[in-house]
């Protein structure tokens, strides 16, 4: 007869909530994880709390069907995709999470409706401060999962206010931002502004590089002209010679592309160009009668 009475009373609590019971309508116990009983016809269950960390949508369609559309600062405006601010039992685990079950569930009639309406109200704000690079600043150096960090820096009160429940703030996700289409049009102006210039100095490169790299192909003529000015006649070193052969097929070369290199010729080089060129012209000469 007794376990006909005790069996409707028998539950079976997980590790990861915590069951608060009321006696007669007024709080009695939390119910920690393990087979657990309670009288069926004084006592009754108030809650169920979640331990591990869960999520509360911001800006939730319900509330919102067409969508909420941040203004930022400076004129444009930004629409969130996802934003999700994590909670979790403060000291969850621990002997003083019995006070934090109590005053989650008895602190304010319904706890995701408040920490949804002060999240949305500090956020909005934030944004509200932010230029719309600011915006795209921290998304690229910050990622999605740090904004709990930014509005507890600019909002101080708002983790005091979360944690008067019970909870505590982990993180704030914002997985992506739909952009207004002013401000697509102008970013776009400004990327492909910013993409010319880029080319316009990758193109002033390349052209100088494809000079140096036509005079480095040309290795039979600067080879000669190594030769001619490290004979006796000259006496330049070989690393003073490659220097110069470089410096006069680049000159030579770009007469072709029409590059502007200036390359002045001092100490005496003027002279020297002048010897090389009679002198390949005579090695090309020499090779062209000794073919035939």
């Amino acid at each position: 007869m007794f376990f006909l009475f005790a069996a409707p009373g028998l539950m079976t609590v997980q590790p990861e909530v915590r069951i608060m019971i009321e006696l007669l309508g007024k709080p009695y116990c939390v119910k920690k994880p393990g087979l657990r009983w309670v009288c069926p016809i004084l006592m009754h269950k108030r809650m169920i709390v979640n331990t591990w960390e869960q999520p509360v949508q911001l800006f939730p369609e319900r509330k919102y069907p067409d969508g909420v559309h941040i203004d930022l600062k400076n004129g444009g405006k930004t629409q969130l995709v996802d934003p999700i601010l994590w909670v979790q039992l403060i000291e969850a685990g621990t002997k003083q999470e019995d006070g934090n079950v109590l005053r989650m569930v008895y602190a304010i009639e319904d706890w995701k409706d408040a920490v949804e309406e002060n999240g949305e109200n500090a956020l909005r704000t934030h944004l509200n401060n932010l230029t719309v690079d600011e915006v795209l600043t921290a998304i690229h150096s910050k990622g999605k999962e740090s904004w709990w960090e930014e509005i507890r820096d600019y909002f101080p009160g708002l983790d005091g206010t979360i944690k008067g429940y019970g909870i505590e703030a982990k993180r704030l996700t914002i997985s992506d931002f739909n952009w207004d289409e002013k401000v697509v049009e102008a970013r776009q102006k400004v990327f492909e502004e910013e993409r010319s210039i880029q080319l316009a100095k990758l193109s002033k490169t390349a052209a100088k590089d494809e000079v140096k790299q036509r005079a480095m192909e040309s290795g039979g003529l600067h080879g000669e002209i190594v030769k001619i000015l490290t004979q006796k006649t000259y006496g330049y070193e070989k690393k003073e010679a490659m220097d110069i052969a470089t410096k006069f097929i680049l000159y030579y070369k770009a007469a072709d592309t029409k590059s502007l290199i200036d390359v002045r010729a001092d100490g005496g080089i003027a002279s020297i160009i002048a010897g090389i060129v009679a002198a390949v012209r005579s090695i090309k000469s020499e090779s062209s009668s000794s073919a035939t």
